[in-house]
């Protein structure tokens, strides 16, 4: 095991100085083969820090393992939280947190969004319980000497956390930014208040994230309807382009967006549980650690490939579907294209670049282009 602990570290320390040779080229700026080179550079130093930790982790495992009960629901519930908590670490904090840190400081750019290391440590103790509770209730019921009972586990283990993650995650994440006071954003205010008269859009709330983010985002989860604007695009638009923002952000809670993604990630769920029923008795039940190792591997590269290409496929068209019905609210396409211009320069997003989940803002004016000639 002690191979692991040295490959690991010589391996980090060869990504690391790949790392620190980019983050030397960089200006700042976004751009496409540096972020593409900064994403493979932090994959690999997070991957070899893995390794690097295996010797210390199965030791934990081994002790672990020692105090499980011998038999019955408690010992399958203690292995389902562990194993909810490892694909937790694996899959939202290394490729979420930590990846996006080594990304931003590679390329020199600054996290716009930046919290509180205490915020930030809270918020994701909150779902790593949540993933660690969703875990253990669905294995306990592997312990009951009911036939039928098991099965409860599938429906528990798709539905739940997707949910959770889009239904009421949302209000924990924001629940401490401030509502928009009376005296900001009159003009949208005003045009909202028509908006609502007509009954065109359900109310909802519109806070604002006291940071340099200059983004805008919308759920309709359980406790109602919330958009959320970064403090970024409050300083920076102007009236017009700020309520052609709004508008796009009401139009994904008038098309039930957030009911769609979750069931986009609910398949993804569905997927990700099929692949890790495959895995985990060949790999993660295994004695030897080079098969639980493996088994930790392919989860990882499970969950990539279970999340990520539904996303891909449907989100962009859920984003123009939005920019369509925001300029048909606005009854004008120019404003919603002249902010998104806006938000390219201030995000120092290249006009062609797409992501997993947007399309580019060159193929969002173009479709808006196309769609003005339509509009009465």
């Amino acid at each position: 095991m002690v191979v692991y602990s040295i490959g690991g570290i010589a391996a980090a320390i060869l990504s690391a100085c790949a790392l620190v040779a980019l983050r030397l080229r960089a200006a700042g700026t976004r751009s496409n083969s540096l972020d593409i080179a900064a994403v493979i550079g932090g994959l690999v130093f997070l991957a070899s820090l893995l390794a690097a930790a295996t010797p210390p982790f199965f030791a934990a495992l081994d002790v672990f393992k020692s105090n499980l009960p011998p038999d019955g629901w408690q010992r399958y519930a203690l292995i389902g939280a562990l194993i909810g908590g490892v694909i937790f670490l694996l899959t939202r904090v290394l490729l979420g947190d930590l990846l996006a840190s080594v990304v931003l400081w590679t390329t020199r750019r600054e996290n716009e969004d930046a919290q509180p290391l205490a915020t930030i440590v809270k918020d994701r103790l909150i779902l790593a319980a949540v993933s660690a509770c969703l875990f253990a209730a669905s294995f306990s019921l592997i312990g009951f000497d009911i036939a039928w009972l098991p099965l409860l586990a599938l429906p528990l283990f798709v539905a739940a956390f997707p949910i959770y993650q889009g239904q009421v995650h949302p209000w924990i994440e924001y629940r401490r930014a401030r509502e928009v006071d009376d005296h900001e954003m009159p003009e949208v205010r005003a045009w909202l208040r028509e908006t609502y008269k007509d009954g065109r859009i359900p109310r909802f709330k519109i806070r604002v994230r006291d940071t340099n983010l200059n983004n805008a985002m919308a759920t309709a989860g359980m406790f109602g309807h919330l958009v959320v604007v970064g403090g970024g695009l409050l300083k920076s638009m102007e009236p017009h382009e700020l309520k052609a923002i709004l508008a796009h952000e009401i139009a994904h809670v008038v098309n039930r967006d957030m009911i769609w993604l979750t069931l986009i990630s609910i398949a993804g769920s569905t997927c990700f549980i099929a692949w890790l029923n495959l895995v985990s008795p060949a790999t993660l039940l295994q004695e030897r650690g080079i098969y639980m190792a493996a088994g930790f591997g392919l989860i990882f590269v499970g969950a990539a490939m279970s999340f990520y290409p539904l996303t891909a496929i449907f989100s962009p068209r859920i984003e123009l579907r939005a920019d369509r019905v925001a300029a048909t609210m606005l009854g004008d396409t120019r404003t919603l294209a002249a902010a998104l211009t806006k938000m390219a320069e201030l995000t120092e997003m290249p006009m062609d670049q797409r992501s997993w989940t947007h399309p580019s803002y060159k193929a969002r004016i173009e479709a808006l282009e196309r769609l003005q000639s339509r509009l009465p």
